[in-house]
């Protein structure tokens, strides 16, 4: 993909490329349904995008107020709906701006993964055990499915840091020197990806110290959870101005991802 994108870097990304390669016979019909499935996966994105960043807003609301929120479903679907508008008006009135959010939102994945990851494993009191890090899978799977479903739907989230390597083709257009940008960026894209994930995981793993707090509560997004009980401290008191933190700088970091959405 990296060298399709060097050879011909185009906005419309893979649905040229398939058009390029499929030839005179081929090439406008798998061009045709390579757009279309590409534009239901943009729409997919988006959609699960702006469900994460809800979960996130509404999340960090709670974390201030954590024992007297009962958390609904139309919480959420309002933060949908807040940050949807919110972000199609950026675009419509405020393209102009991107650029510049885009730099910063670069900066601010880069540091601000680095620092959640730090956080993580450094600020916990208490650990989980190896055992229960990694040999503890089925023992702990409590989704009802089995656990070869139960992992595939797990790593079905890497999805965002790996399984998208054709999102930055569609700012093509708007780089200097997109021969040489483009399959830099998908390079970086995988590696940075796959090493802060991977990292992210381990920490993320260490830092739950009751996993029945998960499957119970407050679970609309379980991260929380997570993250509250990586920042609580010895005597049992919590830390919300941390865990508000590292949900801050993971709104930020999908907040960025957004900008390319309605390329």
């Amino acid at each position: 993909m990296a060298k399709l994108a060097s050879s011909v870097p185009t906005a419309g990304g893979v649905y040229h490329w398939a058009t390029i390669a499929g030839g005179p016979r081929w090439g406008r019909v798998l061009g045709f349904f390579t757009g279309w499935i590409n534009f239901y996966g943009w729409l997919f994105s988006l959609a699960s995008l702006l469900q994460i960043s809800s979960n996130v807003a509404v999340s960090m609301y709670a974390v201030w107020n954590w024992d007297h929120y009962v958390s609904q479903p139309f919480h959420v679907y309002i933060g949908y709906l807040i940050i949807l508008w919110g972000s199609a008006g950026f675009v419509i009135f405020a393209n102009r701006y991107a650029p510049y959010t885009q730099h910063a939102g670069t900066i601010f994945v880069l540091i601000g993964g680095v620092i959640t990851i730090i956080v993580l494993a450094a600020m916990p009191k208490q650990h989980a055990s190896s055992h229960f890090v990694w040999l503890s899978f089925d023992e702990n799977n409590a989704t009802g499915w089995p656990g070869g479903v139960a992992f595939l739907l797990g790593v079905l989230n890497g999805a965002f840091t790996i399984g998208t390597p054709d999102s930055v083709t569609h700012m093509a257009e708007e780089m200097p020197h997109p021969k040489k940008d483009l399959p830099k960026a998908i390079l970086l894209q995988i590696l940075l990806g796959f090493v802060y994930a991977f990292c992210f995981a381990i920490a993320l793993s260490y830092a739950i110290t009751d996993i029945t707090a998960l499957q119970g509560g407050f679970n609309s997004f379980p991260l929380t959870n997570i993250y509250v009980q990586a920042t609580t401290n010895s005597t049992g008191i919590r830390n919300p101005g941390a865990a508000f933190g590292l949900l801050f700088i993971m709104l930020g970091c999908i907040e960025d991802i957004l900008g390319p959405c309605p390329r």
